[in-house]
């Protein structure tokens, strides 16, 4: 079956596990080369890491059973979090392994996983007419500042939980 004729109410679910996949490689990795990522990473524990990529995928799983189930709205803020995710295979993933010649944890299931499924649903979105161009730039203007400033707390709550 071709990419073309998946429907997105069913693509859109690629969405959630891409984002475990490349949650997990991070977790597995990140807070130990963040130690020494410079001004690229803040250093993190693995505790508060855990905690705070744990409620990122939640949030993920539960956005996409949203926007299978409610459209809309919920289904524009889905798509801001597949433009977030393209973002995020940029900075700081590419960045990071360019900047130090080296591997940074998230960069592969960037690359592969990433990259692929969120342009993929951006793509569908759009091919059905489902989703606008604004629509996707409402909830990109909604999701990545709210996760941005999220993650501080989340890391913040998670070294409290220990």
């Amino acid at each position: 079956m071709s990419t073309d004729t998946v429907p997105l109410s069913r693509a859109l679910w690629l969405f959630p596990f891409a984002l475990t996949f490349h949650n997990l490689e991070e977790a597995l990795w990140l807070p130990g080369w963040s130690q020494q990522a410079g001004a690229l990473h803040p250093p993190v524990g693995t505790g508060e890491f855990h905690f705070a990529v744990g409620v990122v995928t939640a949030a993920g799983w539960w956005l996409t059973w949203m926007a299978s189930r409610r459209g809309g709205r919920w289904l524009a803020l889905a798509a801001g979090s597949w433009v977030l995710m393209l973002l995020n295979v940029l900075l700081p993933h590419v960045l990071a392994t360019v900047l130090m010649h080296r591997y940074a944890p998230g960069v592969v299931t960037a690359l592969m996983l990433n990259l692929p499924v969120n342009a993929l649903l951006l793509r569908r979105a759009l091919a059905e007419g489902v989703l606008t161009r604004r629509a996707i730039a409402w909830g990109a203007a909604v999701v990545v500042p709210t996760v941005a400033a999220s993650l501080p707390v989340l890391f913040w709550v998670g070294r409290q939980i220990q």
